[in-house]
């Protein structure tokens, strides 16, 4: 049991948050468990990558679900999302929750002065998604404003 618990002792805190489901203990692993970590973390990092792009679709089926709203998460803003929780050891879940908030209620609103509720996730969102939120809340009103003139001349 001592040297189980010697030769997988970080296995146990890394693995669980990466997409490994299992792997092949070797010599090199009982000789070199911090390298033969890391190996493995390095080989699995596609398949990290790939259950971190499934979970935020989740999200944004979830996000559907609950407030009638689609988020459609451009390419760049999935990897931006990705690399902020592989960065900050979080999950995804928990950064997007983070960064997207105030979306239910500003999207509200651009969806009752535009009758849109899909909206396209880019980079700029993802990346500042307070100020892109605030930005196309302005731009709704404005827009509203502008065919409301439209339909008074």
């Amino acid at each position: 049991m001592t040297v189980f618990e010697r030769v997988f002792r970080y296995f146990k805190f890394e693995l669980p948050s990466t997409g490994v489901k299992s792997f092949e203990v070797t010599r090199e692993t009982v000789m070199d468990p911090s390298q033969a970590l890391k190996d493995l973390l390095k080989a699995s990092v596609h398949e990290q990558r790939a259950a971190l792009l499934q979970d935020v679709q989740a999200f944004a089926a979830r996000f559907r679900e609950l407030h009638n709203l689609e988020l459609k998460f451009l390419p760049e803003a999935c990897e931006l999302l990705i690399d902020a929780s592989v960065d900050s050891d979080k999950t995804i879940r928990t950064i997007c929750e983070e960064r997207f908030k105030d979306f239910e209620h500003g999207l509200k609103i651009i969806a009752r002065n535009s009758g849109n509720t899909s909206f396209e996730i880019n980079r700029d969102m993802a990346d500042n998604p307070d100020q892109e939120l605030s930005r196309w809340v302005v731009e709704s009103f404005r827009n509203k404003d502008a065919s409301q003139e439209g339909n008074h001349a």
